[in-house]
């Protein structure tokens, strides 16, 4: 039924949203629930208080500290899982078949997606460095994690693709840098023209690795959604409602509004292609 609505790329995006939410309710601590309960309740909330929460539910997902293997493992996880499923959504079984069936590609595209796990795991350093500096600006910090992370992973794609030319051809100049950036450029230009079908392989496996951070600007939007219905007097009961857990348990509302807004941006983007 959802694939004869064509919802099922949207809907799986928003379990999987939802699911990393519920995850983090069954394991956040009594202080970051009562931290995240103020500022989604109350227009004056603790700074430190929510930074705190912040980067513990950060630690959640990937464990800490970050220089283990644990912590590794959990971001290759990630990082595998959304390069897949953004691969099935984009490419369909296309990509598996040509996947299984020429050596050429495949090499290709394991190289990039183990590109993306090692740039997403660096990207993390940034990214809590970031959370931990930026205590009284929560919307701020969480909205500008994935540029922090886009940042880092650029750069590892550079140093890749630089550094596997140069030892294939044996030779190295600076301008291979320009001449790198140039072709993502006109690659990312190729598929945004082409209203979201991908003009290559690699566009499709770079987005996902910037991607794996999105839900720090879901969870600031979806917190910043549910402080408007509750200064709206039309929506009071719906809020009591929809908060019914009210300081206990404040990521589970937060998780249901970051699904659904989820949802209704893959779908809106899906209208578009």
């Amino acid at each position: 039924m959802l694939r004869l609505l064509g919802i099922t790329q949207p809907f799986v995006y928003a379990v999987a949203v939802y699911a990393l939410f519920r995850f983090l309710e069954r394991n956040a601590s009594q202080q970051a629930n009562r931290a995240i309960s103020r500022w989604l309740k109350e227009r004056a909330y603790g700074g430190i208080d929510v930074r705190n929460a912040i980067v513990e539910i950060f630690d959640r997902i990937y464990s800490y500290p970050l220089l283990r293997l644990r912590a590794f493992y959990r971001s290759a996880l990630l990082s595998f899982v959304i390069a897949i499923l953004y691969s099935y959504y984009s490419w369909y079984m296309l990509m598996f078949a040509i996947f299984i069936h020429v050596p050429e590609i495949r090499n290709q595209w394991t190289q990039q997606i183990i590109t993306n796990i090692i740039a997403d795991y660096l990207s993390l350093f940034s990214i809590r460095w970031w959370l931990t500096k930026t205590s009284m600006r929560p919307y701020v910090s969480l909205f500008a994690g994935p540029i922090f992370a886009s940042v880092i992973i650029t750069s590892v794609y550079l140093v890749g693709d630089v550094g596997v030319f140069s030892i294939k051809t044996h030779s190295f100049h600076l301008r291979y840098f320009r001449e790198d950036i140039t072709w993502w450029y006109d690659t990312i230009v190729r598929w945004y023209n082409t209203i979201g079908k991908p003009a290559s392989t690699s566009a499709t496996l770079l987005l996902p690795a910037i991607a794996v951070h999105f839900w720090l600007p879901l969870f600031a939007l979806a917190i910043w959604i549910i402080r408007i219905f509750e200064r709206m007097l039309q929506a009071v009961q719906l809020s009591q409602r929809f908060t019914r857990r009210g300081y206990t348990n404040p990521l589970r509302p937060i998780g249901l509004v970051a699904a659904a807004l989820t949802f209704i941006l893959t779908l809106l983007m899906a209208a578009l292609h």
